[in-house]
């Protein structure tokens, strides 16, 4: 959505915080957000929430990463977003 191109990698995971464990049977979302669009890359902050098996009620957050993507094209090479 915010860069028209399809193909990225993972390049980097700046931070990663573990908050809260996760238990079995809680039900886990994870929302993201792009905080930075540069000329072939891209930065999302990503949040994990738990909630809580039996309460529904209950939510937390168990986990936070910023992670960094590439753009690359259909040989791997690192491209420009937007371009071909």
């Amino acid at each position: 959505r915010h860069t028209k191109h399809d193909r990225f990698v993972t390049v980097a995971m700046k931070e990663v915080i573990f908050h809260e464990p996760v238990f079995m049977g809680d039900l886990v979302s994870f929302y993201a957000e792009a905080t930075k669009v540069g000329r072939t890359s891209i930065t999302v902050h990503v949040v994990v929430e738990a909630e809580r098996f039996g309460n529904q009620m209950q939510k937390v957050t168990v986990t936070e990463a910023e992670v960094i993507y590439v753009a690359i094209n259909q040989f791997r090479e690192k491209v420009v977003i937007g371009g071909e």
